[in-house]
């Protein structure tokens, strides 16, 4: 992708001119003075040009400053909005709709002023409707103003820079490492956190400093991308009239900007159990420092035990026998008659493990087992989210058998969670013991606390934004490196390079999602403890939970089930749960050291 914007060069630098000019007409120009009007047909000339010009010229412009490019180019592609179908080859559409972002960007946002003309989108309209604007005929207020509900559909669907995000790999930036063995081996995104689970040293810290100096290199055109994007959430909530940018994604996930405050609070309130943890990495790993590089490393070694695909099965009904006869019946008749799961890894097939369907379907999973007590636990995870799917399809009509995402991992997690509880009771190893724990440990350290690290980044950076503060890739070092110390504390030494981490984060394109990690696991880590405490009376309502689909809002599905997002107290509960793994973790490492 970065070779297609490359040959584009020319195009940016010429959709850069616009968004600039554009800006200026509005703030300098006025919008209805003669100096204001010659300054948007300017803008409209150079539209036409920009539907007009040959590849040649375009070459010429690139050739006189080839450099310009990493400043401008990633923001031309990233703050474009699609009002059409857009085909990103055609020379006019990026032109079309970049000059469009810049309207609606450097416009004031206020409402029309009564008795001006109502105006629809579309290929037909559009060249009058900007003709009205330029000739004062229209104020740029009423053309922002007045569009349908349609239309600002339409423009929220727009491509953000998640596009050249997602074409930045292994292809692009190919650099190697030194492997256990002494064997140089590519590094890429997706087996860097293999290398930093290592147990070499030297392999981890080579891994990670090797990755954010490139990454580093791109610094900037990182910046330009997370700042196009940033700017067109604000904007876009801003034509929406929702407050901020946050608001706006919290109201489309049916919940409040309540709740996304309430986790950042109550995680900020549990740091110090997250950094008791880190004390006890440090000592379990022996390590004098303990360096970014070092937190993946697993406290214990692989378990010898193997379970086939059909032990596999049974424990994951073991565990759901908790949940009555129609769930254990339906999910034992999905595994084991009516081919719910494509199990083992095969040419060509995709890796790590889903499940996927529709209200006509079964509730399909994904696997790619390989014996190994975390693929049972996935196996658990995924049954989770199927027996979801199945009761929301079985309990409501086919526009209603969906959930939200908000919702979508606790049932999954609740069956994992479970698993590892009555593993945990029922096994008689310690090895066993310390190495479910030590799965439950990363599990809340990587779902509660990372996530919720990402979340509070993602707040400040659209806070600063919407402050009119340029988030440029010095700023987003800076704040995200002063985050990341806050959240691993004095007791880990917070490496320069993990300021660039930012830049490697795909769902920071993807609008405040990840929060809604951190969410789930809290719900489920609550619904878990009442199951456990209550038992079958609680039970009934954990059920019906999974039967609301979309028929209720995703709060009022978990208030169901007793869980109140609303109530910190919620997410207080799973830290508390991961405080007591680390109790016990520390206290059986102790006795088997002894």
């Amino acid at each position: 992708l970065l070779g297609l914007i490359a040959g584009q060069f020319g195009l940016a630098i010429i959709v850069m001119l616009a968004q600039w000019l554009a800006g200026a007409m509005v703030f300098y120009g006025g919008r209805r003075t003669e100096e204001g009007k010659q300054e948007f047909a300017r803008i409209l000339g150079l539209r036409q040009f920009l539907k007009t010009v040959s590849k040649e010229e375009l070459r010429r412009i690139q050739a006189m400053d080839p450099e310009y490019f990493h400043v401008i180019a990633p923001y031309a592609f990233a703050g474009c909005i699609a009002l059409e179908n857009v085909d990103l080859s055609r020379i006019e559409t990026v032109g079309e709709y970049a000059f469009i972002e810049s309207a609606l960007t450097a416009a004031d946002l206020s409402a029309a002023p009564a008795g001006e003309p109502d105006y629809v989108f579309g290929e037909a309209a559009e060249g009058a409707v900007l003709a009205d604007v330029a000739e004062g005929r229209v104020s740029m207020e009423a053309f922002i103003a007045q569009m349908s509900v349609r239309e600002l559909a339409v423009l929220c669907n727009g491509y953000g820079p998640g596009l050249p995000f997602g074409g930045l790999g292994k292809k692009d930036i190919p650099v190697t490492i030194k492997d256990e063995n002494g064997n140089v081996v590519e590094l890429t995104d997706p087996n860097y956190v293999t290398y930093l689970m290592s147990s070499d040293r030297k392999v981890r810290k080579a891994a990670f400093t090797t990755l954010y100096k490139t990454y580093e290199q791109f610094g900037n055109t990182f910046g330009t991308m997370m700042n196009a994007m940033v700017k067109e959430n604000s904007t876009l909530a801003k034509v929406q009239n929702f407050s901020d940018a946050l608001t706006a994604s919290t109201f489309k996930d049916e919940v409040t900007p309540e709740i996304y405050n309430n986790l950042i609070n109550s995680v900020n309130g549990g740091l110090p159990v997250l950094y008791d943890y880190y004390k006890l990495k440090k000592q379990v790993l022996g390590l004098k420092e303990l360096h970014l590089y070092d937190i993946y490393v697993s406290l214990v070694g692989e378990l010898d035990r193997e379970y086939s695909y059909e032990e596999a099965v049974e424990e994951v009904l073991k565990t759901v026998e908790v949940f009555g006869k129609e769930y254990e019946s339906t999910l034992r008749a999905g595994l084991t008659e009516k081919g719910w799961v494509d199990v083992y890894p095969s040419r060509g097939k995709r890796g790590g493990a889903f499940s996927s369907g529709c209200p006509s379907t079964e509730p399909y999973i994904l696997m790619n087992y390989q014996g190994t007590l975390d693929n049972v636990s996935t196996l658990a995870h995924e049954a989770g989210h199927s027996m979801h799917s199945w009761f929301s399809s079985h309990y409501n009509k086919p526009h209603n058998a969906g959930y939200t995402i908000f919702v979508a991992e606790v049932a999954s997690t609740v069956n994992e969670l479970l698993m590892m509880h009555r593993k945990l009771k029922e096994c008689e190893s310690d090895d066993e013991k310390l190495y479910i724990l030590n799965q439950l440990m990363e599990t809340y350290k990587g779902t509660l606390y990372r996530q919720t690290m990402f979340a509070e980044f993602e707040k400040t950076i659209h806070a600063l934004c919407e402050k009119g503060e340029p988030l440029t890739a010095d700023l987003l070092n800076k704040e995200y490196y002063d985050l990341v110390c806050r959240y691993f504390g004095k007791g880990v030494v917070c490496d320069p390079q993990i300021a660039f981490e930012w830049m490697r984060i795909p769902h920071f394109y993807m609008n405040f999602y990840v929060y809604k990690y951190a969410t789930c696991i809290s719900a489920a880590s609550a619904i878990v403890k009442r199951i456990e405490t209550e038992g079958a009376s609680y039970v009934k309502k954990y059920i019906d939970f999974l039967k609301c689909g979309g028929s209720k809002s995703p709060l009022d599905s978990l208030l169901v089930a007793g869980i109140d997002m609303k109530d910190p107290a919620v997410v207080t509960s799973a830290i508390d749960d991961f405080s007591d793994a680390i109790k016990q973790f520390r206290e059986i490492y102790k006795n088997k050291k002894s």
